[in-house]
């Protein structure tokens, strides 16, 4: 059960990243480009909040499965 927990929250986590270099691919190339090192992806998640916060909110959501699955 742990392991399903887990696996669940990286795969939220990671579906939130992902959607989140697609929103700024959706910006413009340079930021798309860009938002695949950590630091720029910080960066495009600050300037452009309105559009990135619900893929924050669902990376965000898989940290409650993966401290619960690792607890």
């Amino acid at each position: 059960m742990d392991a399903l927990l887990i696996l669940g929250g990286l795969l939220l986590i990671v579906s939130g990243l992902v959607w989140l270099v697609v929103l700024a691919f959706g910006t413009s190339l340079l930021w798309g480009v860009g938002s695949l090192l950590p630091p720029i992806n910080l960066i495009y998640a600050v300037r452009h909040w309105h559009v990135a916060r619900r893929a924050i909110g669902l990376s965000s959501l898989g940290f409650i499965p993966l401290v619960i699955g690792f607890s």
